[in-house]
Order: C-alpha cells, then structure tokens, then sequence
C-alpha cells in the first residue's frame, strides 16, 4: 500500500496476495452409497487498487469525494476428492472481478482528544465475473457440470463508520464496520 498527496489531491493504490489451504470433508449418502469424501486444495486471490480523491475541509470536518478501482483474481487449482465412487474432481479456474467505487469519506477529530470519527458512503460497481462457478467432475467421467455459487451484486451502497486513535505523528489505530447494502443482499 502506497500514496502521495498533492496538494488537495491524494493518490493511493495497492496490492495483496493470499493463498488458501482448503480442506474439506464431506458425506454423500443415498440408496446404496455411503461415501465420505476429502478434499485437499489449494486456491489464491490477487487484488490490486488504484483510488484518486479531493480534499474539501468544512471547519472541524475534512470530506474527501474519491473514485476508486480494484481488480481481483481468484485462481483455484485444479485437485480431486479421495473416498469412493462419488467422489469429485475439480477442475481448475480462474474467477476475474473488477470494482469500481464512487463515495464521500468524511473525518472528524473528536475535540482536543487524539480519537478521529471516520465515516464513508459510496456506490460500488462490479463486473467481470461476478457469478462464481465451479467445474466439476465425478472421478472417471468424461463429462464435466458446472456447478453456481450466489451472484456478487452488480451494484451495492457501501458504507464504513468507525474511530481512529492517533498515536504519534506517523501512527494510526483503529477500529470500523462496513458493509454492502444491495436491492439482493
């Protein structure tokens, strides 16, 4: 993470990466079948954003207008279930999502004290990939399914509330909630 000021004018952007061991058990049984399957796999997310915003300070409050973009690829590798014959293999996938955000940021020192007030309403947009499938299919068959998790909302109110403490100079601590408010979630 990384950004500069100019003035009025802040520029920020960054980067993550994470890897995530999966490992999952599962129990399928019907008529005849009593299975209990595992699964060990792996998948990793990428994210990068880039957020360019204006300083407007209005007596003790600095709001900050700000439009940001994110991209994000999931990528799980490709792996199979050990247990018995309803077993699954996964067949490997790349899920790409972009977000664009256009919001007011709003900070507020509460009076002498070191403690910040913090707060953030936006619209974010998404596109790309925002239904997650998966490929599947049973161990030894020729043909794979697609399997659907529940959609991404394409378009969603985002809001942050929180409190901050000012250490030092250079250091910040604090506290927040947000969350993403759709007409479906």
């Amino acid at each position: 993470y990384g950004g500069m000021r100019f003035g009025a004018v802040s520029l920020r952007a960054g980067a993550a990466y994470a890897w995530s061991d999966l490992d999952v058990t599962r129990r399928v049984t019907l008529p005849g079948i009593s299975d209990v399957l595992r699964f060990d796999g792996r998948s990793a997310t990428a994210q990068a954003f880039a957020e360019i915003g204006y300083a407007l300070p209005y007596g003790p409050v600095s709001f900050e207008p700000f439009a940001q973009i994110a991209a994000v690829t999931v990528r799980t590798s490709r792996d199979a279930e050990t247990g018995g014959p309803t077993a699954l293999q996964v067949l490997g996938r790349d899920q790409r999502l972009g977000f664009s955000t256009l919001g007011l940021r709003a900070e507020m020192q509460l009076g002498a004290t070191p403690l910040l007030a913090r707060g953030m309403l936006g619209w974010r947009h998404a596109f790309g990939d925002t239904t997650p499938a998966a490929k599947l299919a049973f161990l030894g068959a020729a043909t794979p399914f697609q399997t659907y998790a529940a959609p991404l909302a394409r378009n969603a109110l985002v809001a942050e509330a929180g409190l901050a403490w000012r250490a030092t100079a250079t250091t910040t601590l604090g506290v927040s909630y947000s969350a993403a408010i759709s007409d479906k979630a």
